[in-house]
């Protein structure tokens, strides 16, 4: 009854009007003087006629008269620049007042006797002033509740700076992802602006330095900071990151330098900054989130998508409950036509106007579900792919939501986070058996799950650490999460993150230890740039950013999240070894392939020459690659063991190893090239090298 009632109730009202009109039209016909006529009558003249009131309401009256009608008729033509609009509402006058006479002449009513506001001529029945007067003003009122009340999004002022996009190949993506505040917020940023968009522009020459040619920002659409899992008690929790939007149109004021909120200085600022970053040979990759809102399920916050057609908006299940695929409460209707063609003019928004390079999507796969949260044959995931403006931005896809993991099932022309990668590199890293055959397929372009990816090697986003999980630093110096700061009793967060503190629980003076994390630190990063792909470095890594063991934190806007420069004096090493690491990747295209590998660019070797061990117990693995380019080899060993191991490397013509890399020695982090003597290399327990032919 109650779906009946609020999908029905405007027929109801109307066959309700039409009854009482048709009972009016049977009363009055014949001329017939109504009690309530009489009442009405002498109650007007009575209280209603005076010297003051009456020219007013005569005035009033002429706003229903003929003449002002036909003047309201002509200024619609004119005036209103949608004229299938403008012709609806005189078409709508021409009929009202035809509908009118017709009605007079079919009653046939005659006008009082005794006083007369209006002295008009002909039948009374029905009021010509009244009924043209409620028709057109009626009208108009719908239109403009239509067209602009119901407008809910929030209207972008189109300014700043234009700036073209500098198409970076895919296989040269260096990608860093970023918070645009937390990256600037410390008291040792040493910006002017902390936390700012500007903010972030002072350190573009820091990124520069490291060899960054893509920042991928954390979400920037505006967001409740104030929903989520909070614990509301902990007053100086909010949420942070952005994963919360209520517009896909408005850019967040939070990072901006002006605190007027009637203003759009944030737009200016950050068109500036995208203009600046593709200035210094950056582009800019935007975190979105489509897969759902800040307004949450049953019970949660209204803002804008409820309010209008929740219904429409979001995915629910036969009992009409909101479907929870994005773990926030609600699923966004991606594919229906309303919020697909939204999705798409948000994203060419940002795209065309804004200027930004690509996008990534936060749990992708939503955006292949139907209204019935089942994958669709043909999504919006095929139509970006396919869609002649945003086909050529750079889209990433986030494949795993709480409906399943989906890594290797995009389109092809997307790249997607690759979450195996991250895996096999912690697990093989921290010393687990069994890992050196998936290892040898991450390093190498995981083939065998982006086969039918026509974007090759190029389809797989390689990553150890993203915002969402320990950062590198945390990796090797924690077992365990500790999110109790958080409000959840330690609740949230992954429990299976592939870690090891190496002998201590977080903190420690210990130099024995400290050296051994840095070690790791750096053949994850050796075995991060030399891997086919795209890389993906985590702000911070490369001066070892610690959460302090927190791998969810996403509701800390303090020194747990803030990036603290000061530390970038006691991981200079390793900031140089990823500076060069980076370096050595752009340098040679061996490490940046479209095309797969050819026999005469790879051999895998073991601590035997052609004798790879890929047993289940092997810690270690060994190839040789040739630049064809450069006519230059490579000779790398990654030896996971606790043990040294003792690496046969092979014959050269006319040339010699070098050393370029040893995550050993800090002193090789400057990537010197020393001559090697002798036809072994003795690589040390949990460490990598890479040779060099000269």
């Amino acid at each position: 009854m109650q779906v009946f009632q609020k999908k029905n109730i405007k027929w109801v009202i109307v066959l309700i009007c039409i009854s009482i009109f048709v009972y009016l039209m049977q009363a009055v016909w014949g001329s017939h003087v109504l009690p309530i006529d009489t009442s009405v009558y002498n109650f007007v003249t009575k209280h209603f006629i005076s010297d003051t009131l009456t020219p007013i309401m005569k005035v009033i009256t002429q706003f229903g008269g003929t003449i002002l009608m036909i003047v309201w008729a002509i200024a619609s033509l004119v005036l209103i620049t949608n004229k299938r609009i403008a012709v609806s509402v005189v078409s709508n006058l021409v009929l009202i007042a035809l509908l009118n006479n017709i009605l007079k002449l079919i009653v046939r009513r005659a006008r009082p006797t005794g006083f007369r506001l209006v002295a008009e001529t002909g039948y009374s029945f029905p009021s010509g002033h009244s009924m043209v007067s409620m028709a057109f003003y009626g009208y108009l009122i719908y239109l403009i509740h239509k067209n602009v009340k119901n407008k809910k999004s929030i209207v972008v002022k189109r300014v700043g700076t234009e700036t073209k996009h500098i198409l970076i190949p895919k296989k040269d993506m260096l990608i860093y992802e970023s918070h645009i505040g937390l990256f600037t917020k410390s008291s040792n940023s040493q910006t002017t602006t902390k936390g700012t968009y500007s903010a972030f522009e002072e350190k573009i020459d820091y990124l520069k330095e490291l060899g960054i040619n893509v920042i991928e920002f954390l979400p920037v659409f505006e967001w409740d900071d104030r929903t989520g899992n909070l614990n509301r008690e902990v007053g100086l929790l909010k949420n942070v990151w952005g994963y919360n939007p209520i517009n896909f149109f408005a850019l967040t004021k939070k990072y901006s330098l002006s605190t007027d909120i009637n203003s759009f200085d944030e737009i200016k600022e950050f068109k500036e900054l995208v203009s600046k970053l593709h200035e210094n040979g950056m582009e800019v990759i935007l975190d979105v989130v489509y897969n759902h809102t800040a307004e949450g399920g049953t019970g949660g916050e209204k803002y804008n998508f409820k309010i209008m057609a929740e219904d429409v908006f979001y995915t629910k299940d036969r009992e009409g409950n909101f479907t929870n695929y994005s773990g926030c409460g609600n699923t966004l209707n991606c594919n229906h036509k309303v919020v697909k063609d939204m999705i798409i003019q948000s994203l060419l928004y940002w795209y065309l106007e804004v200027g930004v390079d690509g996008f990534r999507f936060d749990l992708a796969p939503i955006l292949g579900r139907d209204a019935d949260s089942q994958w669709t044959r043909y999504s919006l995931l095929y139509e970006l792919v396919e869609h002649p403006i945003l086909s050529h931005a750079k889209l990433i896809a986030e494949s795993w939501d709480l409906g399943g993991y989906f890594v290797g099932a995009m389109p092809s022309g997307w790249s997607e986070w690759n979450g195996a990668y991250r895996d096999t590199v912690r697990c093989f890293i921290r010393g687990d058996f069994g890992q050196v055959p998936e290892l040898i397929k991450k390093i190498f372009g995981s083939v065998d799950i982006f086969h039918s990816n026509k974007s090759g090697y190029q389809a797989s986003i390689n990553f150890i650490c993203c915002h969402d999980g320990f950062t590198m630093w945390d990796l090797v110096s924690y077992n365990v999460k500790h999110n109790l700061l958080n409000g959840e009793n330690n609740r949230d967060g992954e429990n299976n993150n592939h870690s090891y503190n190496h002998g201590k629980e977080g903190l420690t003076e210990n130099p024995k230890i400290i050296a051994l994390r840095k070690q790791q630190i750096r053949n994850m990063l050796l075995i991060l740039y030399i891997s086919q792909g795209i890389p993906m470095l985590l702000m911070g890594d490369e001066m070892g950013r610690t959460q302090l063991g927190n791998n969810n934190a996403y509701c800390q806007d303090n020194v747990t999240t803030w990036v603290d420069w000061d530390r970038k004096k006691d991981f200079e090493d390793v900031f140089l070894f990823t500076k060069n690491m980076i370096n050595l990747r752009k340098k040679y295209s061996i490490f940046r392939k479209e095309s797969p590998l050819t026999e005469e660019e790879i051999t895998l070797h073991g601590i035997e020459l052609f004798k790879p061990d890929l047993t289940f117990h092997s810690l270690s693995i060994a190839f040789q690659l040739k630049d064809i380019e450069t006519n230059t080899d490579f000779y790398i060993a990654l030896n996971s063991y606790s043990e040294q191991l003792c690496f046969e490397l092979p014959k050269l013509e006319n040339k010699s190893w070098h050393v370029l890399a040893d995550t050993a020695n800090t002193e090789t982090c400057s990537f010197e090239e020393i001559k090697h003597e002798g036809d072994h290399y003795c690589v040390l327990p949990k460490s990598a090298i890479i040779l060099i032919s000269k």
